[in-house]
């Protein structure tokens, strides 16, 4: 292409973007639009306002379009023959109606529509210039692909369904994209200006293009993270719902379900949405409902003009089920629709909303009437209970009926009483009307699983077995799945054909078939471990993998110590198939739910009973916590210990140490009234568990022991134990211990603290030894093979979250990074410091992603984009522990204690590098930091940093660092680029809370943490005067003398000074100012003190102070704290792990209050005061009215006592609960406005006026 065609391939490019994005009836309606018809429809608009009283200044469209005409006289001939003029501003039309009936989103259009008039060229100047300029002609060319674009991205906000509802949330980001094409303006119109070369067009071409690079880069993450945060708040793990459908959708067979599309009831489901928009599908247990479902939701998520949110309820999801549902909805709804997640970060993570029920229901609306007609499929809605299936169909229902909603519901379950009757009126598919299409599929898989059998009996044998087994199934799948292994062992026709014709009728017949096979046929090994397995998992807490339950079925009487003689082999769960089946991620699942609810019902013949399994699984879990003393104990090296865990001897630990005095007390509730006692067995090995006690317990614990409500609470579900007292006390320390951790958000290196046992120091050990096995791919003088077989086994989840009461804890991630970045949203503490970001609210989990956030979005843009970010530091390799040098692979043999013993002359490994409580661990970090940064540190700042960690621990309150001494390291590591130990952050913050809640007693909760110290010695030094008893005593009021020259503000107070003798007022200070005189009392007032300007006050005016004549307020511009809430404030000192700065002034503020009212106690005796302490009472009332600090006795006593001996209102002055601030809050600029023009809203102020207050972008300088 020629050089000269540039401005038309420019103008082509953009008309073809607009074009493709807008519908066919929009394009048609913008090639006839003229210019004059933007204009008369902006009029019009203008009238309506006009008659609704509601005018939004619609002048300030004028700008753009005679900008607009002036361009198109001069780029007329250019489009000469093509349809591209109408196209600058049609759009214009049509976003003004869009918009004409919600009055924010039609401010904002005019107002960038007004800065978008001011960034065009002054298009008059090359009328006559461009004929013959082609590098002019291009750049008028950019100008029409820079107009175009808005109208693009415009058209997309606005045609989006429902808008309106997000528009504060999602203009936001769309002002990113709208500042971005205002600077590529602002660039084109000095590239006109200047009629610049073609090299600077060129150049402005490439500037453009990375400045959208930039731009889109900036909307990318902060799309990204708002996502994040958006499901981060939701608090649902959603793939494991994606887990369930990919599990179910591999049990269908190919060739199986195609039918159920075809049915009218589904067809009319998907088709018209003027039908009924909710489908019941039903069927009996085992018909393959679920496989159905999980078949429909895949075919419907390949079409891309409709939205697909599912649920699968299961026996996994019982706590806060509806909840769940809507909360899982509403995340599928938001992956299908990213862009939604601005609005929920908005109006409820910046809000510090929780996402309840409550905030879930008013959210899920919305996000409904956003997406593309929204599908919603519940699955299994029958195995919750009652209650739970009256709040999901509620719930459901509900959103059907809402306005601007064209949702879709589909229910699957069993014909449960409460479901039928709900759904009897809504189109049904019943699976049982369905029985010769569920015939044919179960043919059709049956021709699959006997085929083999076709060479050995032939086909017409085979084909009638087929036709049995279809009748007989009654359209139940898995009644077909449980039952095909009785037919796959025969060996002869006759056998084959017996096998057929005596197959058992209906699932629970094909259950008890199943359990009546290992009763009978299996040797009493083998029933016995099947028994065992089914136990356990029919009274799990979670799922159970294969490697918890192969050990934990280990543990009973006579076996007590896992070894490698004694492990058993994963295929003993052989012994249970096929009623159960490995599940997604190697967990133990029943066939069907209906396979728990038979084993557990008394018709499997109480093959198990749940209270004697709870009993027996409770027996294993305490088995195997007896052997971690073995395992942690001080006889085993550090190697003996890697090796145990890597052989898999602790598989069980994490279900052990989180459930185990669950199932007791699970059993005991199930024991009902009977309170049958635990078994001789269970109870010694509850006994020997007392080893695991602590000599003494924390504070924190020591305060839960004395509430009594909550002990005679956790009293009552313990079992019986009157013999063995101090097993009760055991167990209700341990119910006490984790109802404390299940309410606490703060990570789990903070629970061993507070744990009355060392179980939970044993398992923080377990859980850090684990992890560092699978970040190693090898360690000498082990099997390579053993530790890749052990990553396989443990490495999907083994990193569990710190945080309760976190999902996470239990569910954990496959890799460290993937749970610190999990993490990461659980403290955020450091904020943008721009007032008006959205991530002043949120904040940030590091400072160095602070900083990059600051770095990108808070600096002006130049000619460089983002700066590199410093890659991730790479974990110590575990190997680096146990080799002396590179010349040798014998391990280094580490004890428990910390000694090593190492022939070689290689430098020594740390051994605190496996025990975080190791002596030597704080000294040898700052090496470790040397070996893993690429950065340049200083090693003493380091080593400081984890000193002031390890200082911070220490029971001596004395050692522990100072919250100065912490934040001026904090500056040093910043300014060389490093970040703050994460353990030492969370100990700052303990104390930063301590402060903030300081700053709420003070009344200064929204100024910066460095004030509350200032104020405090404000505070002080204003008590020292008001609370004197050695020099301001009780005396009879003087006069001030007035002749005299007053004293300065800098002059220091001496009470031998004449000048310094006289005080007055409620701040007992010298005469100052203006000075006003009670009637009553005579005392002599400032006129600062109490905010009268000296124009009010007339000298014959009768002025009576606030301490005779409680009426009259005292304005005050802070809160008086009460000296017994700081002394409730002082006494969490001592439990901080830094010392605060303002230690010392709080110590000094409560001393003096406390001694000026242990001076006037006598004075507070209402059976000794008469009316002769009057004037004593109104002197020390007037010194604690002018303190800083409340004495709420005091006060309230003396008031009562003056009006009673002195009255001078009529009622008696009120009791006094808290001292508040008086002072009004600022008006704003807007409210200034109005009181100068005397107009009661901001619609009555002057056109110019009200242009100003709703400018699309505001200056840095207006910024609050």
């Amino acid at each position: 292409m020629a050089a000269s065609d540039v401005h038309l391939v420019t103008f082509q490019t953009a008309f073809n973007s607009l074009k493709q994005t807008v519908s066919f009836d929009d394009a048609c309606a913008f090639q006839s639009t003229t210019l004059r018809d933007v204009w008369d429809a902006a009029k019009g608009i203008q009238n309506v306002q006009r008659q609704r009283r509601s005018q939004r200044n619609m002048a300030r469209l004028k700008p753009l379009l005679e900008s607009l005409d002036k361009y198109s006289k001069t780029i007329e001939v250019l489009c000469n023959g093509t349809p591209f003029l109408p196209w600058i501003w049609a759009p214009i039309k049509l976003m003004l109606q869009l918009a004409n009936e919600h009055t924010n989103a039609l401010d904002q259009l005019l107002d960038a529509y007004m800065q978008i008039a001011e960034a065009l060229p002054r298009f008059d100047r090359f009328q006559t210039a461009f004929p013959d300029d082609k590098n002019l002609q291009n750049a008028l060319a950019m100008v029409y692909e820079d107009i175009l674009e808005f109208h693009r991205s415009s058209y997309q906000f606005l045609r989006r369904g429902s808008w309106h509802v997000f528009f504060d949330s999602l203009w936001k980001d769309f002002a990113t994209r709208f500042h971005g094409i205002l600077e590529s303006l602002v660039r084109h119109r000095e590239l006109v200006d200047k009629e610049v070369s073609s090299i600077a067009i060129f150049e402005a071409k490439k500037w453009r293009t990375q400045h959208q690079q930039y731009v889109e880069r900036q909307e990318i993450e902060r799309q990204e993270f708002v996502l994040q945060e958006a499901i981060t708040w939701l608090a649902v793990e959603d793939r494991l719902q994606e887990d369930e459908l990919d599990r179910l959708s591999d049990l269908r067979h190919p060739g199986t379900c195609r039918w159920i599309l075809r049915t009218p009831q589904l067809e009319s489901w998907i088709g018209s949405l003027s039908s009924n928009s909710t489908l019941w599908l039903n069927g009996i247990p085992g018909a393959g409902k679920s496989v159905l479902t999980s078949y429909l939701i895949q075919h419907l998520q390949l079409r891309p003009d409709i939205t697909v949110a599912y649920f699968f309820c299961n026996d996994d999801t019982k706590d806060r089920l509806c909840s769940l549902v809507f909360r899982t909805l509403a995340v599928q709804l938001l992956r299908s629709q990213p862009d939604l997640a601005s609005h929920i970060f908005d109006n409820y993570c910046r809000c510090r909303s929780t996402s309840a029920l409550p905030q879930i229901k008013k959210l899920l609306p919305d996000l409904i009437a956003a997406c593309p007609p929204p599908y919603i499929i519940i699955d299994g809605l029958d195995e919750c209970g009652e209650e739970d299936q009256k709040a999901i169909l509620a719930e459901l229902l509900a959103l059907v009926k809402y306005p601007d909603t064209a949702v879709r519901i589909m229910i699957s379950s069993r014909e449960e009483t409460y479901i039928s009757r709900i759904l009897q009126k809504v189109p049904t598919i019943s699976l049982t009307d369905k029985k010769e299409n569920l015939n044919a599929d179960i043919r059709e898989y049956l021709r699959c699983k006997l085929a083999p059998l076709r060479d050995t009996f032939g086909d017409a044998n085979i084909d009638d077995v087929e036709v049995t087994v279809a009748r007989k199934s009654h359209g139940m799948f898995l009644w077909v799945r449980l039952i095909i292994k009785e037919l796959e062992d025969r060996r002869s026709v006759s056998e084959l054909r017996d096998a057929s014709n005596n197959l058992p009728q209906g699932l629970h017949k094909a259950y008890g078939r199943i359990l009546e096979r290992i009763r009978d046929q299996y040797s009493e090994y083998s029933r016995h471990k099947a028994l065992r397995i089914l136990e356990w998992m029919a009274c799990s807490f979670r799922p159970l993998k294969v490697h918890e339950i192969q050990d934990g079925i280990f543990f009973e009487p006579g076996n007590m110590e896992l070894t490698e003689q004694t492990k058993l082999h994963p295929s003993i769960i052989e012994v249970c198939k096929p009623i159960i089946q490995v599940g997604v991620n190697k967990t133990l699942t029943f066939v069907h739910f209906s396979a728990k609810e038979y084993i557990l019902h008394r018709r499997s013949g109480n093959f198990i009973s749940e209270s004697q399994a709870h009993h027996n699984v409770a027996y294993s879990c305490v088995s195997y916590l007896l052997t971690s003393s073995q395992f942690f104990g001080p006889c085993v090296t550090e190697y003996e210990s890697l090796l145990r865990v890597v052989k898999g001897f602790h598989s069980l630990h994490p279900y052990a140490h989180e459930f185990w005095h669950k199932h007791i007390v699970r059993s005991a509730e199930m024991q009902g009234a009977s309170h049958a006692p635990l078994s001789t067995d269970l109870i010694q090995q509850l006994g020997k568990l007392e080893v695991f006690r602590k000599v003494t317990v924390s504070s924190v614990f020591q305060r839960l022991l004395l509430d009594q409500k909550t002990i005679q609470e956790v009293g009552k579900v313990l079992p019986p134990l009157h013999e063995n007292r101090g097993t009760r006390i055991l167990l209700r320390d341990i119910e006490l211990f984790q109802g404390m951790i299940g309410q606490s958000n703060s990570g789990s290196e903070t629970h061993h603290k507070n744990d009355p046992t060392h179980l939970s120091d044993i398992n923080y050990r377990y859980q850090d030894i684990l992890e560092q096995l699978l970040s190693v791919d090898t360690l000498p003088g082990l099997d390579d093979q053993l530790l890749r077989t052990f990553k396989e086994t443990y490495g999907d989840a083994a990193f569990l979250c710190h945080y309760r009461p976190c999902t996470s804890t239990s569910r954990g991630f496959s890799d460290v990074h993937k749970r610190d970045r999990h993490e990461a949203t659980h403290i955020r503490s450091f904020r943008c410091g721009d007032k008006q970001c959205d991530f002043h609210a949120v904040g940030f989990a590091t400072k160095r992603a602070l900083q990059r956030h600051n770095e990108i979005y808070h600096y002006t843009f130049l000619q460089q984009m983002i700066m590199p970010i410093r890659q991730r530091r790479q974990p110590v390799n575990l190997r680096e522990r146990f080799q002396s040098d590179g010349n040798t692979q014998t391990p280094i043999v580490i004890n428990v204690t910390g000694s090593t013993n190492d022939s070689s002359q290689g430098d020594p490994v740390p051994a605190s590098f496996l025990n975080p409580s190791h002596p030597r661990t704080f000294d040898d970090v700052p090496a470790t930091f040397e070996k893993r940064s690429n950065l340049p540190l200083s090693i003493q700042e380091v080593q400081k940093a984890f000193q002031f960690l390890e200082r911070g621990k220490d029971k001596n309150y004395a050692q522990r660092p100072t919250y100065s001494q912490v934040r001026l390291l904090d500056e040093n590591l910043s300014q060389r680029g490093n970040n703050f130990p994460l353990e030492l952050q969370k100990l700052v913050k303990q104390t930063e809370d301590w402060m903030r809640k300081g700053k709420k007693l003070f009344g200064k909760a929204n100024a910066p943490l460095h004030i509350l110290k200032t104020h405090m010695e404000y505070v002080l030094e204003r008590n020292l005067d008001c609370f004197d008893i050695n020099n301001d005593k009780l005396r009879v009021p003087g006069t001030p003398a007035s002749r005299d020259p007053s004293p300065s503000d800098t002059e220091i107070h001496n009470w031998k000074d004449p000048r310094f003798q006289e005080v007055f007022c409620i701040c007992r200070r010298i005469e100052a100012g203006m000075m006003i005189e009670c009637e009553l009392c005579h005392e002599w007032y400032h006129g600062k003190c109490l905010k009268i300007a000296r124009g009010k006050i007339k000298d014959d005016e009768r002025y009576i102070c606030p301490v005779c004549d409680w009426r009259v307020r005292i304005p005050r511009d802070t809160a008086r704290p009460k000296l017994e809430d700081l002394q409730a404030w002082q006494t969490e000192i001592p439990l901080l792990p830094i010392r605060p700065d303002e230690e010392e002034i709080l110590l000094k503020i409560i001393d003096n209050a406390q001694e000026f009212r242990t001076h006037i106690s006598p004075f507070c005796n209402p059976v000794m005061a008469t009316a002769d302490e009057a004037e004593a009472q109104r002197f020390y009332l007037r010194k604690i009215e002018g303190a800083e600090i409340l004495l709420v006795f005091e006060t309230n006593f003396f008031r009562l006592e003056l009006h009673k001996w002195s009255p001078v209102a009529p009622e008696p002055p009120p009791i006094l609960e808290a001292s508040r601030a008086s002072r009004k809050p600022r008006p704003t600029k807007l409210q200034k406005l109005m009181a100068q023009h005397g107009v009661n809203s901001a619609e009555q102020l002057p056109q110019h006026l009200t242009t100003k207050l709703h400018t699309f972008k505001r200056k840095p300088s207006e910024l609050s």
